[in-house]
């Protein structure tokens, strides 16, 4: 599982390259959550998609084929812009890692 360095700011956009694919996050405040948008290499894989606290991110395993992610985040507390690099973080899992989760 690798980290995913998020910054304490209300609207960002980040690249990441696990494995040889690109990843495209943006994640947006709204108005009592935050929303994700993934692209993986120039393909939208969720557009707007509400975050749910320690929940992968892409709900469906065939969009998932490459690994997925998820914010976690201290007693399921919904996600804050404010506790980005507090405690809450984002976390990506390749689909092996997945996969062997449960061994």
């Amino acid at each position: 599982m690798r980290s995913i360095p998020l910054q304490a700011t209300a609207n960002q956009a980040i690249s990441i390259t696990v494995d040889r694919n690109r990843w495209d996050i943006t994640i947006k405040a709204a108005v009592d959550s935050m929303v994700i948008d993934l692209r993986l290499s120039d393909q939208v894989i969720v557009r707007g998609l509400r975050i749910i606290p320690n929940q992968p991110i892409i709900p469906y395993r065939y969009l998932a084929t490459v690994g997925n992610f998820m914010l976690l985040t201290v007693d399921n507390a919904l996600p804050d812009w404010r506790r980005f690099d507090v405690d809450q973080e984002l976390v990506y899992a390749t689909a092996e890692e997945i996969a062997s989760y449960g061994d």
